[in-house]
């Protein structure tokens, strides 16, 4: 038997590059999901800055499932 999460995504998209938005985008990120700049972490990622590529996603078609209520074993 799989391992929970018994849910996902999946589908297809357009993919659009925006090389001057590289450094913007990781900022953003970086900020949303670790908090700050100003970690070891995030300079290290900062550092190569300049090689950075935002890259946007159009979905053309997704397909998601979810089924945690189904699967869940009694204990």
């Amino acid at each position: 038997m799989e391992a929970p999460p018994y849910r996902g995504v999946r589908g297809s998209a357009l993919a659009t590059l925006h090389p001057n938005r590289g450094e913007e985008v990781l900022r953003g990120l970086i900020r949303r999901y670790h908090g700050s700049t100003g970690s070891t972490f995030a300079r290290l990622l900062l550092d190569k800055v300049e090689s950075e590529v935002a890259i946007a996603l159009h979905a053309r078609n997704l397909t998601s499932w979810d089924f945690n209520k189904r699967m869940k074993t009694e204990a």
